[in-house]
């Protein structure tokens, strides 16, 4: 089911879901939406401060939000997920990696990393390179690391070092819900096609959670 930003702001518009994916976005953009003469009425506008107030409560009642690349951003500023950016802000003359194919390395033991391989390969476009704050150091689990050791694979990418040992995939519990962020686009167009793994298994796993199947739901 696809929801609209204005229809976020609705908690009737939650009640029957487990699991809420936030596409590729700004802060920004989730919040005020997308404007101007292109876009049809229908789609314009954010989920608005309402909207964040609504996905916090859907979180802390046992829903599951999963974020896509750079709304993780969002998680960290508005859905108080304890994680930082430690290379936001860096300059591109310092940090960039404007589609870049790197190393990950994969925790197969986990749900979410299920079917993956212990070391795979991601496309990283501008994302981040998110730690645990001190808040977090034992309610975040890790799935998706970057290794320690020479990550890009294809590509070019300034500042490389800077994201070894960071998370990619990242589980944070919050209340009765979650928080799952894929750090990078796992859906990407140009994404490597095992990478796919992670967003079903995220949505099978926060289903699961919540005592359901997504087949149960789509009925």
């Amino acid at each position: 089911r696809h929801l609209r930003g204005d229809e976020l702001s609705n908690p009737r518009n939650l009640r029957e879901l487990d699991v809420l994916v936030l596409p590729e976005m700004t802060s920004s953009d989730i919040i005020l939406g997308l404007h101007g003469p292109r876009i049809r009425p229908e789609y314009r506008g954010g989920i608005g401060t309402e909207g964040v107030r609504v996905l916090r409560n859907f979180i802390q009642d046992g829903g599951t939000v999963i974020t896509l690349g750079n709304s993780a951003r969002f998680a960290v500023d508005y859905l108080r997920v304890p994680i930082a950016d430690r290379v936001r802000n860096i300059p591109r003359q310092s940090f960039f990696g404007p589609g870049t194919i790197i190393r990950v390395n994969v925790d197969t033991n986990h749900p979410i990393g299920y079917g993956m391989q212990p070391e795979a390969h991601a496309m990283f476009v501008n994302n981040g390179a998110y730690v645990p704050t001190e808040d977090a150091q034992n309610a975040m689990t890790t799935i998706v690391r970057y290794p320690d050791n020479a990550l890009p694979q294809s590509g070019w990418m300034i500042g490389a070092a800077r994201l070894q040992g960071s998370a990619g995939v990242i589980e944070v519990p919050t209340g009765r819900g979650r928080v799952i962020l894929h750090t990078f686009r796992v859906q990407h167009r140009g994404q490597t096609s095992g990478t796919f793994k992670l967003l079903f298994n995220s949505i099978f796993y926060g289903s699961a959670l919540a005592g359901h199947t997504p087949f149960e739901i789509s009925r």
